[in-house]
This record gives structure tokens, C-alpha cells and sequence, in this order.
């Protein structure tokens, strides 16, 4: 499957974190908010240290 990259959510997400802003993604279910994040994350891997990034997936099944 083809993966769009939402270029200008990344962007405005990288201005607030220059200002040392929280930034939250908001949006119904399956609109593609983790996408985004996961995409934003890939760009700035390699300058970010590992402990200031966290994936918490709240609808994955306990058991």
C-alpha cells in the first residue's frame, strides 16, 4: 500500500517543537494521526535520542 506523506502537518509540527511546544494530534479513528507521527519520527530519527520517543498503542488487545 501506497503511504502519503502529509509534508505540511510534519512541518507545522516541527515549527512548534522548535518552540519547545507539546504538540497532539487529534482526529477520529483511522484518520492517519499515527501515520503522521511515525512519518515525522522517520525523518528525524538519527537526531533524536531513543528515550525522548514513545509509541503507545491504546487499542491494542491486553492478554
Amino acid at each position: 500500500m501506497t503511504e502519503l506523506l502529509r509534508k505540511q502537518y510534519i512541518n507545522r509540527m516541527f515549527e512548534y517543537q522548535n518552540m519547545g511546544l507539546i504538540v497532539c494530534l487529534t482526529g477520529v479513528m483511522y484518520s492517519g494521526k499515527t501515520t503522521i507521527l511515525k512519518q515525522a519520527y522517520k525523518i528525524k530519527k538519527d537526531k533524536l535520542p531513543p528515550d525522548n520517543v514513545k509509541f503507545i498503542d491504546f487499542l491494542k488487545k491486553r492478554g
